[in-house]
C-alpha cells in the first residue's frame, strides 16, 4: 500500500470562520484554562473528533488560541473580539493573518510584486509543500482570509503601499531540519538524526556516545523510546516540547 502523502500544516477554515469559532468559546465558556473537550463541546461536538481538533488547531495557528499545558483565549483573540476601537481591531485582525507561517511566507514573497497569483494553487503545491490535493482548498481559504483582513482586494490587489512587517519568532526563524541517517551503533529501528542548516551545511559534530534513553508505554500497547544526549539545555526542552505540540495538532487535524 502507498504511503499517504502528507501536506504541510495549513489552516482549514478562513480567519473569519475562526474568529466566529473564537467568539463561539468566549461567550460558552468564557476566560481561563480550556481543555480540549471542554471546547469541542464549546463547538457542538459531543467529545474532541477530528473535526473538533481541526478547528481547535486552526483556532491556535491564527493566534486565536495559546496552548501551553492546555488552552486559552489569546490577548490577541480580546483585541478581535472586545476592541477598544476600530483601528485596533483591524491590527489585530491583520496580526491574527500573519501568524500561520504559510501566510506570512506568502506574503513576504509577493508583495513586491502587488497582487497574488491566479494560480496560486499550483505554487502551493510546488514551492511550499502543500499536496496536490489540498492545494486549491489551501489556496481558497488563503485568498478569503486576505481579503477578510483586509490586505487584497477581489482582484488580489495588495491594499497597502506600505511593506508589511513579518514578525517570526525564534522556532520559525531557525531553518534548521534533521533528517535520518544509520544509526552508528547498528540498532534496529532507531536513526540518528542529523542537523543541516539552511545553507546545505550537516551539522554533526555532537556526539551522542553519552546520552540518556527514556522508553514509555503508550495506549493499544504501544510504546515510545526517546533517546537525548545528556546536559540538555532549558532551549532543548524547548524545542523538544514544541515538536510534541506540532505532532499534537497534526494529529487533532486528521
Amino acid at each position: 500500500m502507498a504511503k499517504k502523502e502528507r501536506s504541510r500544516s495549513y489552516p482549514s477554515a478562513s480567519l473569519e470562520k475562526a474568529i466566529e469559532d473564537t467568539k463561539l468559546v468566549k461567550s460558552k465558556l468564557g476566560s481561563g484554562k480550556l481543555d480540549r473537550d471542554q471546547i469541542s463541546i464549546a463547538l457542538g461536538y459531543q467529545r474532541i473528533n477530528g473535526l473538533a481538533g481541526t478547528r481547535i488547531s486552526t483556532m491556535v495557528q491564527f493566534g486565536l488560541l495559546d496552548k501551553d499545558d492546555g488552552y486559552s483565549l489569546s490577548k490577541l483573540s480580546e483585541k478581535i473580539t472586545h476592541p477598544k476601537s476600530k483601528e485596533e481591531r483591524n491590527e489585530a485582525i491583520l496580526e491574527a493573518f500573519l501568524k500561520p507561517e504559510l501566510y506570512a511566507e506568502l506574503v513576504q514573497r509577493y508583495q513586491g510584486d502587488g497582487r497574488f497569483p491566479d494560480q496560486l494553487d499550483n505554487i502551493l503545491y510546488r514551492d511550499f509543500g502543500i499536496t496536490a490535493n489540498a492545494s486549491q482548498d489551501a489556496a481558497k481559504l488563503f485568498i478569503q482570509s486576505a481579503q477578510f483582513a483586509n490586505l487584497i482586494d477581489e482582484a488580489r490587489v495588495f491594499l497597502h503601499n506600505e511593506t508589511i512587517e513579518i514578525h517570526q519568532n525564534e522556532e520559525e526563524i531557525d531553518q534548521t531540519v534533521y533528517i535520518p541517517t544509520p544509526n552508528k551503533y547498528q540498532q534496529p529501528d532507531i536513526v540518528d538524526m542529523i542537523a543541516v542548516t539552511n545553507s546545505g551545511t550537516y551539522i554533526n559534530n555532537y556526539s551522542m556516545d553519552s546520552k540518556q534513553t527514556f522508553n514509555f508505554s503508550l495506549s493499544e500497547g504501544k510504546f515510545a523510546q526517546v533517546i537525548v544526549p545528556t546536559g540538555l539545555k532549558t532551549r532543548d526542552i524547548q524545542i523538544l516540547r514544541k515538536q510534541i505540540e506540532l505532532l499534537e495538532l497534526q494529529i487533532e487535524g486528521e
